[in-house]
């Protein structure tokens, strides 16, 4: 805990993504309890093994914009509604141009998140 901020840092680490649900049990529940007492949690997960299909990619992209720097507006005006795919390592996002990131960057961003 940093005793300044009242901000508490977790660092999970799982085999697999988890599964949307129990991702956002874990923020809410992390958010719920420590705001009872005036705290802040921030946490986030790695994981060994990095596959997903499709609805579990979508909602993880849907999520990077609900908070955090994907939150801006214009952040969020340029990509929120882009298409977004996987291929290999390589994460996909359509618009007019492709945009290629790689997997190992991006999902930590994707699920990387304060509550």
């Amino acid at each position: 805990m940093h005793k300044v901020s009242r901000v508490w840092e977790f660092h999970f680490s799982f085999e697999e993504i988890l599964p949307f649900a129990t991702f956002q049990a874990l923020k809410q529940g992390l958010q719920e309890e420590f705001s009872k007492t005036g705290n802040q949690a921030i946490f986030e997960i790695h994981v060994q093994n990095p596959t997903f299909d499709e609805e579990l990619l979508q909602a993880y992209y849907r999520e990077a914009f609900e908070e955090g720097p994907c939150a801006s507006q214009g952040f969020k005006s340029v990509y929120k509604d882009l298409k977004v795919s996987a291929k290999d390592k390589d994460l996909l996002i359509e618009g007019r141009r492709r945009l290629t990131l790689s997997i190992s960057v991006k999902i930590i961003c994707l699920i990387s998140v304060s509550s």
